[in-house]
């Protein structure tokens, strides 16, 4: 009985190291620069406005904002910047959001404040929201003023 005991935890343990890389890979975000990369990348697909940017997963991200002044969209793009998955549709509202140029001052703040990955930036109505991690491995939720981009809040996110 003890026997199978034990081979159980071995077993247990063994599939525990084998999760755990996965895992702590997965929480790690995509660099800032991926990011900034796949902007650029949405610039030419034709964003002029952007409202989120979340990682989807280990190779891409997902992009959503306005292309044009009333076409709504949501974009992944690989990190080497080819599309994935689109869907556009028209909306008559008007275009809102960060433009690019914005987009990269919030990804310079993020980098002062000492984020080197992320999983998302977030437009709110008052701030823009980011989740990232810092260079001491830590992962953070990030509130900035949308319209400084100064940080607002920068706390340990200890879920």
């Amino acid at each position: 009985m003890q026997n199978v005991i034990r081979k159980s935890a071995l077993a247990l343990s063994l599939s525990a190291a084998m999760v755990l890389p996965a895992t702590a890979m997965a929480a790690e975000g995509h660099k800032l620069d991926s990011f900034s990369s796949v902007v650029d990348q949405a610039k030419e697909y034709g964003f002029t406005h952007f409202v989120e940017i979340q990682t989807a997963d280990r190779s891409s991200i997902d992009v959503e904002g306005w292309v044009g002044e009333n076409r709504e969209a949501e974009v992944r793009f690989s990190l080497d910047g080819q599309v994935l998955e689109e869907e556009v549709e028209q909306d008559d509202d008007a275009a809102y959001g960060l433009t690019a140029e914005q987009l990269s001052d919030v990804i310079d703040a993020l980098k002062n404040a000492d984020i080197v990955s992320l999983d998302s930036i977030d437009l709110e109505e008052r701030y823009v929201e980011a989740e990232g991690y810092g260079s001491d491995g830590k992962d953070y939720d990030i509130k900035l003023d949308r319209n400084t981009f100064e940080v607002v809040r920068k706390s340990e996110d200890k879920w």
